[in-house]
């Protein structure tokens, strides 16, 4: 994340595995979908603010995949 004003430069994700399809949200969150913990896509939210990243779906089965903003702030995507 890179904060064109000052320069500043901010590493938003850490860990192995792809980290895919960034979406800002108007929550103040920036939200991708991510393999990092058993090899499963599954949908985080990294919050600006506080530096966090928390997993937000738990599929263990099926990849969560094309996440996506429906328009009215809710994230969509294709499980199964």
């Amino acid at each position: 994340m890179v904060d064109f004003a000052s320069g500043d430069i901010r590493k938003v994700v850490d860990g192995t595995g792809s980290d895919q399809f960034p979406m800002w949200g108007a929550d103040g969150m920036i939200y991708f979908n991510s393999d990092r913990e058993d090899g499963t896509l599954n949908i985080y939210g990294y919050d600006v603010a506080g530096g966090g990243t928390e997993q937000l779906t738990t599929s263990k089965t099926w990849d969560v995949r094309w996440p996506g903003d429906d328009g009215q702030g809710r994230i969509v995507y294709e499980l199964n």
